[in-house]
């Protein structure tokens, strides 16, 4: 399956994703990552993680939730590139 739908829990994102929104998504290798982009990964003990891409480097990225309180690379360092499992396409606002 090359594409995902996902809703968003938590506030990690918000404005720009909002606990409750949809997210279509887009597996790898069909992406590449630029800064700005927003992407799903595993981070243990965290568990799956949405965030935004703020840096790349030859092998990893420094990511960032929108949110002051958000769990990201200042809690955790970069993240790996091969650890991206997705990159967002279309977020699907919630109707609540």
């Amino acid at each position: 399956m090359i594409f995902s739908l996902s809703k968003v829990k938590g506030k990690s994102m918000s404005p720009k994703f909002n606990e409750g929104d949809f997210i279509l998504s887009i597996k790898k290798p069909f992406f590449r990552l630029k800064a700005g982009d927003a992407v799903l990964f595993y981070k243990t003990p965290y568990g799956k993680l949405l965030k935004e891409v703020k840096e790349v480097n030859k092998n990893s990225l420094f990511v960032l939730g929108t949110h002051p309180q958000s769990t990201d690379s200042r809690v955790f360092g970069k993240i790996l590139k091969k650890d991206v499992e997705a990159k967002v396409l279309l977020r699907i606002k919630s109707s609540r």
